[in-house]
């Protein structure tokens, strides 16, 4: 019995340090170094802080309707803006969007992009604690996915 719980606790311990450290993690094919706030929260998504970047994807249809869903539904929340902009997915320069609308606590900001990436089309959402009007409002790790095709004001 003693022997069990050894392995048992070993076999956990194991597990428990490979869950957290992580250092990478690949969306699509462009494999991206975590920053220390960041975890992977599962599959197709990072949490960084109070930031998160969400990925999905499917062929170029299913992936314009996941953006033009999100916008819908966007629609129906409290003061819920919207602004199309340019920017980079990736190194690719897309075209997506930057909402914002209120909710419990505040204010929620997003950006939305959608587009294919080395051939492979995936829609991002990234969820931001604050307003991003230039490259610098953006966290690191996020900038490694999202970012302004040049500065806004």
């Amino acid at each position: 019995m003693k022997t069990l719980l050894t392995v048992s606790l070993l076999f956990a311990s194991i597990i428990a340090i490979g869950q957290s450290s992580a250092e990478t993690v690949t969306i699509g094919t462009n494999k991206l170094a975590l920053t220390t706030d960041c975890k992977v929260d599962n599959d197709n998504k990072v949490s960084c802080g109070n930031n998160t970047v969400e990925w999905k994807y499917g062929d170029e249809q299913k992936v314009k309707g996941l953006q033009d869903a999100f916008l819908e539904i966007g629609g129906m929340l409290d003061r819920f803006k919207k602004k199309k902009i340019e920017l980079y997915l990736f190194e690719t320069k897309v075209k997506g969007y930057k909402v914002s609308y209120k909710n419990a606590t505040g204010t929620t900001y997003q950006i939305s992009a959608a587009g294919v990436i080395n051939g492979e089309p995936i829609w991002v959402l990234v969820s931001l604690d604050k307003e991003p009007v230039t490259n610098d409002d953006i966290p690191q790790f996020v900038k490694q996915v999202v970012r302004f095709s040049e500065a806004k004001k």
